[in-house]
């Protein structure tokens, strides 16, 4: 199957990267940071430079694959102002599932770390009533 992965250089990119070349998946891995431009091995995944954030980026990398992992986002939100995490982490969101729509790719991954609820980078002190998730045990 030839399965793109957003945020591919981050941490959750890497290991899902890792997990479906082991698996034996065609991967095209698109991330901001810049190419290395040794000499590919044959078993290399595909490496594009893009940025989630760029709708005709996404279009350009999301058509012809099977399949859509978005695991791209800036996980430190204090470090960017609040447009350019909006930007990056809702439109880039987006801008992908709108490309994997546009394509035809019915398989499509959002995924995510602990970062995503907020807790970690409150801009004020506060306390739930309850935890927005559950345990399911078998």
């Amino acid at each position: 199957m030839r399965v793109l992965v957003t945020g591919s250089a981050g941490k959750v990119g890497r290991a899902t990267v890792a997990a479906l070349m082991a698996a034996g998946h065609e991967v095209r891995a698109p991330d901001t940071v810049p190419p290395v431009f040794e000499r590919p091995e044959d078993d290399d995944l595909e490496y594009i430079q893009a940025d989630v954030s760029g709708a005709g980026e996404m279009f350009a990398v999301v058509r012809a694959m099977d399949a859509v992992v978005h695991a791209a986002a800036l996980t430190e939100p204090t470090h960017n102002p609040p447009r350019v995490v909006f930007q990056n982490n809702l439109m880039g969101v987006f801008n992908t599932l709108e490309a994997a729509v546009r394509f035809g790719i019915s398989r499509f991954a959002n995924v995510s770390s602990e970062t995503v609820p907020g807790f970690f980078f409150p801009e004020r002190e506060f306390l739930l009533d309850y935890a927005p998730w559950t345990r399911i045990t078998p």
